[in-house]
């Protein structure tokens, strides 16, 4: 059973493509097989093999091999006799000990070493727990080992790689790895994880990456990674978070990457990313319902913001407030709702503007001022069910404005919409380069087609700013007006036939 179970992890090691010396090592350990390496020393006393429960006083030296010896874990008693008879014999050579029938052997070649000093050293060996395999005393790992708890009292101070995929932790309390300072590396993917306790991971200034995903973890509580000062990458992605509260993240100023696709989330909340001052690429997941004002405040400087396939009914005023600095906020492939009045009041730099393939019901304000210091617009493939007024679209200061292949109505107000900022494109002709989404009977044509039939049955205040609802109003009101006028006229009639 146990040349299996040693079979199969070394095995299983050199697939990760660990060197063979490691895998060894680490297997052993796995296997309560203790070996530590002494010093040279110059003394005469003899050296000792001792009980594999205690010290093991013997030196892997690879370079000046003797003659292989077979270590079994039950024959060291057996061994140490040996060894003091070849001692007593004066000869230079190691003793060695077969049997096939002893159950597990370990072949390492080894040479023992003579003692400096009368006295022994008493030296502490490399502890390794049960369910884990230790590559070295800096790589662990603790892979379907069935822990329901952070074993990190019988882990080695001086790890700096450790995962512990697929174990049992319901919960990861405040600071569970404090201690493992050296720690730049940790992965607890495919737990069954339910929360995230505030701090849970303070005590770890060197930690760089760190990844939970295919989880059950559904809340990130507030302060759950505050203190990661070093962190450059947090994976979260696959989980089923619904919830991430305000300043989950304070603390955290060099997240580089910060991935939360495929979780069930559908509200960002204000202040939910506070803290994270400096940020290559965020990632949200789909399904995003509801952006709540000042949600991306505090974020001071983010490369790329990708908001996709979002389900919104209106996107708010102040909703990107706060966002001092973004190389490229991308709106894409989303039903955003109603553009509210300032949607994009607050944000102060941006490079990239995408808004890609959205559907969009209305238009209130498409304010992009100098004060927002957005350097360029790409506006492509989005389809607009209503016409905005010409003084709603708002866009100054822009170096760059492409808008093609989106879908406009092609009703009274594209005209306007042709003369005003949008048609103004460095993109080139505005008509030609998009197309109408309604009336049904031009849709999917080019506006370039439709131009001379733009202002047919509108009058001049209806092109310049009334859409099709004020015309049915002012219709109604002419129609009501001209019956009670018929009725008076009736009236009047009758009135002098019977007089």
């Amino acid at each position: 059973m146990q040349n299996r179970q040693f079979s199969r992890q070394l095995l299983h090691c050199r697939m990760f493509g660990y060197p063979f010396a490691n895998c060894l090592a680490g297997c052993c350990a796995n296997l309560n097989f203790k070996m530590r390496s002494i010093h040279k020393t110059t003394a005469k006393s003899s050296p000792s093999i001792n009980h594999p429960n205690s010290n093991i006083s013997i030196h892997l030296n690879w370079w000046e091999l003797r003659r292989p010896v077979v270590l079994t874990f039950n024959r060291w008693d057996e061994e140490r006799k040996r060894w003091r008879e070849f001692q007593a014999s004066g000869k230079k050579r190691v003793a060695t000990g077969w049997n096939k029938g002893d159950g597990m052997w370990l072949l390492v070649t080894i040479s023992l070493l003579s003692a400096a000093t009368s006295t022994p050293q008493n030296l502490t060996l490399p502890i390794c727990p049960e369910q884990c395999i230790c590559l070295s005393q800096t790589q662990v790992m603790c892979n379907n080992g069935g822990l329901v708890d952070i074993p990190i009292k019988y882990l080695p101070p001086t790890v700096e790689q450790l995962s512990l995929s697929k174990n049992d932790f319901p919960v990861i309390r405040s600071e569970a790895f404090a201690g493992l300072r050296a720690l730049k590396r940790l992965s607890m993917d495919g737990n069954a994880i339910s929360a995230l306790r505030p701090f849970a991971f303070r005590g770890l200034p060197r930690l760089k990456e760190l990844s939970i995903q295919h989880s059950t973890l559904d809340t990130i509580a507030q302060f759950t990674f505050a203190g990661l000062q070093n962190i450059t990458s947090i994976l979260l992605g696959h989980n089923r978070i619904k919830r991430i509260e305000g300043y989950a993240f304070a603390g955290t100023s060099n997240i580089k990457h910060l991935r939360l696709n495929n979780n069930p989330m559908q509200t960002i909340e204000t202040n939910a990313f506070s803290g994270l001052s400096n940020v290559d690429h965020l990632v949200f997941p789909s399904g995003i319902k509801n952006i709540e004002i000042d949600a991306f405040s505090g974020l001071v400087s983010v490369n790329t913001i990708k908001l996709a396939f979002m389900d919104l009914s209106t996107m708010k005023r102040y909703t990107f407030r706060g966002l001092l600095h973004v190389n490229v906020l991308s709106i894409q492939e989303s039903d955003l709702g109603v553009l509210e009045y300032g949607a994009f009041e607050g944000l102060s730099y941006v490079g990239l503007l995408n808004m890609f393939n959205n559907k969009i019901d209305a238009i209130r304000e498409f304010n992009v001022s100098y004060n927002n210091s957005v350097k360029a617009i790409r506006f492509h493939g989005n389809h607009l069910l209503e016409n905005p007024n010409p003084e709603a679209v708002i866009i100054e200061g822009v170096t760059r404005l492409v808008v093609t292949a989106n879908h406009f109505p092609c009703d009274c107000k594209a005209r306007g919409i042709a003369d005003g900022p949008f048609g103004n494109a460095t993109s080139g002709d505005f008509l030609e380069r998009n197309f109408c989404i309604s009336p049904m009977e031009v849709r999917g044509r080019r506006m370039k087609d439709m131009e001379k039939d733009f202002s047919k049955g509108c009058d001049a205040k209806i092109v310049s700013g009334q859409g099709p609802g004020e015309l049915a109003a002012k219709a109604s009101h002419v129609s009501a007006r001209s019956l009670l006028f018929s009725i008076i006229l009736i009236n009047v009639t009758l009135t002098l036939f019977y007089s």
